[in-house]
This record gives C-alpha cells, sequence and structure tokens, in this order.
C-alpha cells in the first residue's frame, strides 16, 4: 500500500475585489519612497531592497488596512486546514526587486507566510515552491517544483518552513510586494 504524506498546501487569492485601489497605489508609492529615502544603501537583502528590521509596516495605516485583509484569509486557510488556533501577523515587509534581482530558496522562521503582490510587471519573476520530496528523479518520475506566475494584488500563504524562491526579474520595472510572517498567539494574546 502507498501513502501520501505530508502534502504541502498553499492557498492563492485575488484581493483585487477586497482592497480599494486607492489603498493599493498609496502602499505602492509608499514603498518606493522607502526606498528613496533609504541612506543605508548597503541595506540591500535578498538581492533587493527591503523595509524588513528597519520599518514596522504593522503601525502604517494603509499597511495595516491591507495587512488586516490578509490576515483574514491567512485565517480562513487555517480553519479550512483543521487549525483552531488563532493567529497574527508578527510581521511584515516591503520587497522591491529591481530589474535583475531575484531571491535564492529560502524559508521563514514562522508557522505561516503570506506575500501579497502589489506590483508584478510581466516577467518580473515568478514564486517557485521546492519540491522536497524528489524521491523518484532518478526513474524520471519527479513531480518538478512548483511555480506560480502571480499579479497584482494575488495572495499566497503557505507554511513558513517550505522552501521557495523567486526568479530573475527579466523586466525593466521594479516588482513589489508584502511579505509577511505568522504565528500562533498565546492564550494571553487573543
Amino acid at each position: 500500500m502507498i501513502h501520501t504524506l505530508f502534502p504541502s498546501l498553499v492557498y492563492e487569492t485575488n484581493l483585487k475585489d477586497t482592497i480599494q485601489s486607492e489603498t493599493h497605489e498609496t502602499v505602492y508609492k509608499k514603498s518606493l519612497e522607502f526606498r528613496k529615502n533609504d541612506n543605508n544603501k548597503a541595506s540591500k537583502n535578498w538581492e533587493c531592497f527591503t523595509t524588513i528590521n528597519k520599518i514596522d509596516l504593522l503601525k502604517l495605516r494603509n499597511f495595516r488596512i491591507i495587512i488586516d485583509e490578509c490576515t483574514k484569509h491567512v485565517e480562513d486557510f487555517l480553519k479550512e486546514c483543521g487549525y483552531l488556533k488563532k493567529i497574527k501577523c508578527v510581521s511584515a515587509w516591503v520587497n522591491i526587486d529591481e530589474p535583475g534581482n531575484f531571491h535564492d530558496y529560502h524559508t521563514h522562521p514562522t508557522p505561516f507566510t503570506a506575500v501579497y503582490y502589489i506590483r508584478v510587471p510581466e516577467n518580473s519573476g515568478d514564486i517557485v515552491f521546492l519540491n522536497i520530496f524528489d524521491y523518484f528523479s532518478h526513474r524520471g518520475e519527479s513531480s518538478p517544483d512548483r511555480v506560480f506566475k502571480v499579479k497584482d494584488y494575488d495572495l499566497l500563504v503557505f507554511k513558513g518552513n517550505l522552501a521557495h524562491k523567486v526568479t530573475q526579474n527579466k523586466s525593466n520595472e521594479d516588482r513589489v510586494v508584502i511579505s509577511m510572517n505568522f504565528d500562533f498567539c498565546r492564550d494571553s494574546q487573543t
């Protein structure tokens, strides 16, 4: 008997009907402003500009509107998967990938991660999830890594330990995203 173990679930939706375009555009412009005002040019991380450990997006109104909406979808995903514990967004940051930028495979230190796509020009890079269970590749039976071709307003939610990367931005424009980490609330945080 063969059993399927440990499926990797990814929640995908588009929030264009939920997030007001004015809020979306304000967040886009503010993200570009963060980069413009960043004096520490050596702070590029993961081959791109990032606000991680520099700006607390959780305290900024328009970012908070988007993060709160994304949190509702993370909660829906977890309920559908049978998780009964409450969660909260513990960190959020902007990544701006200029032409030529990419992200190598990495994971996140929290149980769940979400990525909200603010601006995704054509050919600006795809998110790719690593198939760590590729045991049968020598027999030609491998399941390839999974590529998601995302667009503006898309939201992906997945377990933080699911290895993923972003392919090179081959466009002439910036790709702008908000990444978020979610953790379970302790009893006193519910």
